[in-house]
């Protein structure tokens, strides 16, 4: 199993810098894809559902934990959200059917809006067998 940690590393490595929002969205679809193809969950990751939405338990604590973890201001005047970034080096040495996973999400993704791509992961009907409500 991937641990959630290195998962959300690697989704930033190869993004950039991404709303929390965003990078929950990425990491829960590479989740469910994972799981449509082999019955179990790819993460140790704990998603919380909520109405029409989700996040990630402790998502918070975990970036705050490790200085690797850069957090950039965003500016609501002029559209822009805050976003996080991973700035240390990260050797990405988990088996490679984790990263076919993440890379089909993150390219899922740079196709949508936020909204979108919430809708997708939340209707989808495997992310009920992933999260807590």
């Amino acid at each position: 199993m991937l641990g959630g940690l290195d998962a959300v590393k690697y989704i930033l490595k190869r993004k950039g810098c991404l709303h929390p929002f965003m990078i929950s969205r990425i990491l829960a679809l590479s989740e469910i894809l994972y799981y449509k193809d082999h019955g179990k969950r790819m993460t140790n990751t704990t998603y919380v559902a909520g109405p029409g939405t989700f996040y990630i338990e402790n998502l918070k604590e975990l970036l705050n934990s490790d200085p690797c973890f850069e957090k950039k201001e965003g500016d609501p005047e002029r559209g822009i959200k805050s976003c996080i970034q991973y700035t240390c080096p990260f050797e990405n040495d988990f088996d490679e059917q984790y990263r076919k996973y993440l890379d089909k999400a993150i390219e899922m993704s740079m196709k949508m809006d936020d909204i979108k791509l919430n809708e997708l992961v939340v209707n989808d009907p495997v992310f009920n067998k992933i999260t807590v409500k």
